[in-house]
């Protein structure tokens, strides 16, 4: 399972990349995945082990500061 997730979190980093990259609307990405964090769908910065085994999508927090930090 961990790397089945693994290979998720890999394939829905590309999908945000893309994602930036077509649209560059940083803004409205970052404020997309801060509502769902404020409406508690998910946990902005989890520890890196429950990441590591459970998650098949990257953490809301790593979503957020990759919009952030995107530049064009």
């Amino acid at each position: 399972m961990p790397l089945e997730n693994a290979i998720s979190r890999w394939r829905e980093n590309l999908a945000d990349d893309y994602a930036l990259q077509a649209t560059g609307k940083t803004e409205a990405f970052a404020s997309a995945f801060t509502r769902l964090a404020n409406q508690n769908l998910g946990e902005i910065n989890p520890e890196k082990w429950v990441v590591y085994l459970f998650y098949s999508h990257p953490p809301l927090g790593q979503r957020i500061q990759k919009a952030k930090e995107y530049v064009p």
